[in-house]
């Protein structure tokens, strides 16, 4: 079940996205998400990353809604529920 305050991950190509769900529609079926604020950990490098989340108001916002290919914004980013996770792919 996805509430309001959850936190989401973002998949896009070889990159990952912080989100925290802000909006659910009453059938469920349609989700609005705002990315997070990510610091990278102390300690942390590129190969290695550990990031710190917080709320962002000023965070782009998706709508997100359940297909046959599971959660996917309308860019085909590929939405997970139940924690929020970044990746930077140091290749690109």
């Amino acid at each position: 079940m996805i509430v309001v305050g959850m936190h989401a991950s973002g998949s896009y190509a070889s990159d990952v996205y912080p989100f925290e769900v802000i909006k659910v529609s009453p059938s469920g079926k349609t989700v609005t998400i705002r990315r997070m604020k990510s610091v990278l950990k102390e300690g942390s490098n590129w190969l290695d990353q550990d990031y710190d989340y917080f709320p962002n108001e000023n965070g782009a916002v998706h709508t997100v809604r359940f297909t046959k290919r599971g959660w996917r914004t309308p860019c085909n980013m590929r939405i997970s529920f139940g924690q929020a996770r970044e990746y930077r792919d140091p290749h690109i």
